[in-house]
């Protein structure tokens, strides 16, 4: 039996007013940014339900905004901007050259060490 219940518990509000009752992506990301320390985000998106965290991330951070879609045009008319750097997309390949161009590869092999699990 599959059974498909809210991310946010109904009785456990999450507050806020630019997201749906059943999840707030913004309150995800947030739980994600405290638990482990990160030198950038790339967060990938395209609706409007994307729009909340985007507007937490930082300057090192980017969005990746399918272009012309929900996302993409509320990030180009919010106010305050957001702080991150906006990178339109028409496909996934325009996904991929970006991810490319911010982690090339090298033709280094990472070592293999050897540890013992106790």
């Amino acid at each position: 039996v599959l059974r498909i219940s809210p991310f946010q518990p109904l009785d456990e509000p999450h507050n806020c007013d630019l997201c749906p009752s059943n999840l707030c992506k913004g309150q995800v990301l947030r739980n994600w940014l405290n638990a482990a320390s990160y030198e950038r985000v790339i967060y990938v998106g395209d609706g409007r339900g994307d729009f909340c965290p985007s507007m937490l991330l930082s300057e090192s951070d980017f969005i990746l905004c399918r272009n012309s879609w929900a996302l993409h045009t509320s990030l180009t008319s919010a106010q305050p901007p957001p702080q991150a750097k906006i990178l339109p997309w028409d496909t996934g390949e325009d996904i991929l050259h970006v991810f490319r161009s911010l982690f090339p590869l090298t033709n280094e092999l990472p070592r293999r060490t050897e540890s013992k699990v106790q």
